[in-house]
């Protein structure tokens, strides 16, 4: 949404592209995780969540919330996130997924690539602590929370691919779901 790109500056956040005035965006320098699961350090989650609070407080204050909480990005993750170092220095991928909505539906899309959430080759207690890690240093918002927001996101996306004759789709959010339930309940 480049409307909110243009006002997340004033809104005192500048870690997003810029638009230019020929309608393109600008570049992040830096390193952005490609493939999960992520295995990222402590380091790397702190600077993030707060990068993620930072953008969302902002959010608030651009005019654009519709009455929501915030404007949310909807795909958060380390896929979207441009790191220097352990540093997150941005965020990136402002698409049509943007819209106004819930901190905790922002944070636990988020958490689910952070933590490595549901990814069988990241142990429990590991997905715990990470979790954990990013709701303490988030603030406002719980473990369990962020759970119930990830399990009601895999329902949604079940139904709108069911309803789009996409078993495979289905039978991966139902994976998800299982292990969510399963291994992290």
């Amino acid at each position: 949404m480049d409307e909110l790109l243009r006002r997340l500056p004033a809104a005192g956040f500048e870690r997003a592209p810029r638009i230019r005035p020929d309608g393109t965006r600008t570049w992040i320098e830096g390193e952005v995780p490609t493939a999960g699961p992520y295995h990222l350090s402590d380091a790397r989650i702190v600077s993030a969540t707060q990068l993620i609070r930072a953008f969302h407080d902002a959010t608030t204050r651009t005019g654009l919330t519709a009455g929501q909480e915030i404007v949310a990005h909807n795909d958060l993750g380390p896929h979207n996130t441009v790191f220097a170092g352990d540093e997150a220095v941005g965020l990136i991928d402002f698409d049509d997924d943007v819209a106004p909505g819930a901190r905790a539906d922002d944070f636990a899309h988020a958490a689910w690539g952070f933590a490595d959430l549901t990814d069988p080759a990241v142990p429990r207690p590991e997905q715990l602590r990470k979790l954990n890690l990013m709701c303490a240093t988030y603030g406002d918002i719980t473990p369990a929370q962020t759970l119930d927001a990830l399990a009601a996101r895999f329902e949604r996306a079940i139904t709108q691919h069911r309803a789009a004759n996409r078993p495979a789709a289905v039978h991966i959010f139902e994976d998800f779901r299982a292990r969510l339930v399963e291994e992290l309940r």
